[in-house]
């Protein structure tokens, strides 16, 4: 399978690398005066520069003697920009960076290593748990901060559950047993009138999917951009849903085939006709606005033989290897995820704040929906049995990947063919692509 197209460009940059013996420190300087400037690329919209930027002020005017020369970017063009900055020695000290590319920075070397001596007690990891600091560590190297924390979880209309009489403890610490168990009772209980879940594997929905098999201990993808996933995972994702939708439990394929064609807003769950969700927690105000009668609630999706396929979605920053001013770009970093002077700025621009006293003050300042979302997070956070994103893009052609899936699966829920030659079938063509 091919590798994503990003990964290409990035590779080509990069490969200049392996021709230099020595790249140039490029970074920062320190000017006449004394005073020491960094650079910091990021990418984002103008709202995030505009938070950015009042940051750096912040940043400057509480550490007189430092400087920052801000490098704003677009997503689209960042990471390629980043790479002919390396290959020609001139990246800046600091770098936003985002975990499925960062693989291809560090195999060369690029980024220090944030438990170096050099930068030793400069940043407070005392309230960060392992969870957040393990989305900054790639083949054993703590190489980035956490700036930013996100993740998915059931959005249940508790409107639904009080009508039918079902507790909401029945969602706690749900199994994929447990879960298909309550669908069920949902739509027993109810007649018909309500679906416990959507059947995500119509399409398919490539996050129910991705924490699926995660939870099965398996990645959608490998490094190389073959698939991970085993036919027994693959099997097993397509029985459940079969069995979900021959309950009632989940739609029958028709109404899943009118629901894929429509807004979230029309979707099913926001018109109160189905009881389960699973989204990222930062959008719960946004489907709880739609949904101002129904009050919804977080909690933490299925797990299987007691691991849960979620995984810990980050925003990130690191130090330039080169950068002249080591312990100058740490203090930055501390300042920018650990003290209320930034997060008053920043509250969840890229997620939610890994450090958990900051998160816990953002939470205060958030409408009750996001500080509902912010709790989820820390305790998502500190959880024992939660997995980072791999350190790799998914290949270029994940989206046909995906839609190869989605046919096989409908070929099964329309009854053209059984789950076995779905699987095999799915497989096949998947290895030619």
């Amino acid at each position: 399978m091919k590798r994503s197209n990003i990964a290409v460009v990035l590779a080509a940059a990069l490969a200049a690398l392996a021709l230099a013996p020595v790249w140039a420190g490029g970074g920062g300087e320190k000017k006449s005066d004394g005073t020491i400037n960094l650079r910091f690329s990021w990418w984002g919209g103008e709202e995030r520069n505009v938070i950015y930027q009042q940051i750096c002020d912040r940043f400057e005017a509480d550490n007189p003697g430092i400087k920052i020369t801000r490098e704003p970017g677009s997503w689209n063009d960042y990471f390629t920009k980043l790479a002919t900055q390396v290959a020609g020695g001139g990246q800046p000290d600091i770098m936003q960076m985002h975990r499925n590319y960062v693989k291809m920075f560090s195999d060369n070397g690029i980024f220090l290593n944030l438990d170096d001596p050099s930068v030793k007690g400069i940043i407070d990891w005392t309230y960060i748990p392992q969870v957040a600091i393990d989305t900054g560590v790639v083949d054993g190297k703590n190489i980035m901060i956490n700036i930013g924390l996100s993740t998915n979880g059931i959005f249940t209309n508790t409107a639904i559950l009080k009508e039918l009489g079902i507790p909401e403890s029945r969602l706690e610490n749900m199994s994929w047993e447990t879960f298909e168990a309550l669908c069920n009772e949902i739509a027993q209980k109810s007649k018909g009138k309500y679906y416990g879940y959507p059947d995500d594997s119509f399409g398919p929905n490539e996050t129910t999917l991705s924490m699926y098999m995660r939870s099965r201990g398996h990645n959608l993808y490998k490094e190389d951009g073959s698939l991970e996933f085993t036919k027994e995972d693959l099997t097993a994702w397509l029985e459940l849903f079969d069995r979900l939708r021959k309950s009632g439990g989940a739609p029958a394929a028709t109404v899943s085939a009118e629901d894929q064609g429509v807004t979230f807003e029309q979707s099913l769950f926001v018109a109160g006709k189905q009881a389960m969700h699973i989204n990222s927690c930062n959008r719960l105000e946004i489907y709880q606005n739609l949904m101002p009668s129904q009050p919804l609630i977080l909690e933490r999706s299925p797990s299987y033989k007691g691991i849960t396929g979620e995984n810990i979605g980050s925003a990130n920053i690191a130090i330039s290897a080169k950068s002249r001013y080591p312990k100058e770009a740490a203090k930055f970093l501390d300042y920018f995820v650990n003290t209320e002077r930034s997060l008053e700025l920043y509250l969840v621009q890229n997620g939610f704040p890994a450090n958990t006293k900051m998160n816990e003050y953002v939470g205060s300042k958030l409408s009750p929906s996001m500080r509902l979302a912010s709790e989820f997070m820390g305790v998502v956070n500190t959880a024992k049995n939660v997995t980072t994103l791999p350190a790799f893009p998914p290949p270029q052609n994940s989206q046909d990947i995906l839609r190869l899936l989605g046919d096989e699966s409908q070929a099964v829920a329309f009854g053209r063919k059984t789950i076995a030659r779905a699987v095999d079938d799915f497989f096949a063509a998947a290895g030619r692509l």
